[in-house]
């Protein structure tokens, strides 16, 4: 698993609802799972809306802007956590998996 990130065009996820913006340990697990940086849209009214909007924007090179609440980094020692539970995970299904 990699993350199709490179130093001058980094991919990042914005991120936006009440969940993640009441728990920042959730906003940071997302972040070190995926090993992307985050960001908290801080104008999210109707955030799946608003990211439809800003998509379809983005592709007729129309300008509208993110208004940026919170951008978390990932840990890279965090990264290395669940990379190696979901390697595990993997073994642990494809163990079980010959029973149904």
């Amino acid at each position: 698993r990699t993350t199709p990130t490179t130093p001058t065009s980094p991919v990042v996820l914005v991120a936006s609802g009440a969940a993640l913006e009441k728990n920042g340990l959730w906003r940071q697990m997302l972040a070190d799972c995926t090993g992307m940086a985050l960001i908290m849209d801080a104008d999210s009214q109707e955030s799946t809306s608003r990211g439809v909007a800003l998509l379809a924007a983005s592709r007729s090179h129309e300008d509208e802007q993110l208004v940026v609440g919170q951008r978390l980094a990932p840990n890279e020692l965090a990264r290395e956590y669940w990379d190696n539970s979901f390697s595990r995970q993997e073994e642990l299904i494809g163990a079980v998996s010959c029973t149904w």
